[in-house]
């Protein structure tokens, strides 16, 4: 058997409110804790995804070269079928839209930025502005 202390002023009723009560506490303790926790997980800033070091450019050069099977300074669909991550990205990479890489384009699509549009281009399209 258990030995119980009964308190002669406090009634069974009254015991059963203080349970209930401190119940109430706790769940009400618990949402506090978790409403915080969200609060602060929310308010930190995400990582952004760590941006890829270049490669050099004699590394680009050396594996356009390798690629470039033909040897005609231009990477073909063809040519490219044979790299999975070139063809796969091939659609992207190539700006110009003639179904071939240039350099300028294979560097830029694999160093992640925008491919600088040839001085003859953009001559033309400034005369064609004005």
């Amino acid at each position: 058997m258990r030995a119980t202390t009964h308190n002669p002023l406090i009634t069974s009723r009254q015991q059963a409110r203080m349970r209930h009560l401190a119940g109430w506490m706790l769940l009400c303790a618990g949402a506090v804790l978790l409403a915080n926790q969200s609060h602060a997980q929310t308010a930190a800033p995400t990582p952004s995804l760590p941006v890829p070091a270049p490669y050099a450019a004699k590394d680009v050069e050396r594996a356009f070269s390798f690629m470039d099977a033909n040897k005609d300074g231009r990477i073909n669909r063809e040519e490219a079928a044979g790299f999975r991550g070139v063809a796969r990205h091939f659609v992207a990479a190539d700006s110009n839209r003639d179904n071939a890489l240039s350099l300028a384009e294979f560097e830029s699509a694999l160093n992640r930025k925008k491919p600088a549009e040839p001085a003859a281009k953009t001559a033309l399209s400034r005369s064609q502005r004005n």
